[in-house]
């Protein structure tokens, strides 16, 4: 595949993938070097338990590299998280409420089936912490890789978007 060189995306943005099915990490992982994310960015997870060490330690190294680099403005746009539903250790839901817990602003991108998204939207709102889910946000297999593109533009360009508020 031909690197996109309108792709745009963030020299720093780092990509976290909790995906159980190993073609389709290996497909997230293809399609984000194909655009010019290098190989160094992209964190791929089979797991709940994974997702959660790699987010922990990149989260952890992105406060230290911002006190570091003083001339940086303080943001929380250097990671994006991609969190399929359907990992098996633990439920994915309770991954990303943990997730923001350590980061309220976190943004990320969900993906599912058809035949879950109104069970996985309920199950969202009981859990509170994380019940700003919207659509937008949601990607349902199978997707075209050009719809994850779109989401990581919107995510990047507007600073607002694509994080799970609180109420």
């Amino acid at each position: 595949m031909e690197k996109q060189k309108t792709a745009q995306i963030p020299k720093r943005l780092e990509f976290v993938v909790a995906e159980p099915d190993k073609d389709t990490r290996c497909l997230y992982s293809f399609y984000l070097e194909s655009l010019g994310v290098s190989e160094d960015r992209v964190f791929l997870a089979q797991s709940g338990k994974e997702c959660l060490e790699i987010f922990k330690d990149k989260n952890k190294e992105e406060k230290k590299n911002r006190e570091e680099e003083l001339l940086l403005p303080p943001t929380n746009d250097s990671i994006l998280v991609i969190l399929d539903m359907h990992l098996k250790d633990i439920p994915s839901l309770h991954v990303a409420k943990e997730i923001t817990r350590i980061n309220p602003q976190q943004k990320m991108i969900v993906t599912t089936t058809t035949s879950q998204l109104e069970d996985f939207k309920n199950k969202a709102n009981d859990l509170g912490p994380i019940n700003a889910i919207k659509e937008d946000k949601i990607l349902i297999k199978p997707f075209r890789f050009s719809q994850l593109l779109s989401l990581i533009r919107a995510m990047t360009i507007n600073p607002n978007y694509g994080h799970f508020a609180r109420q």
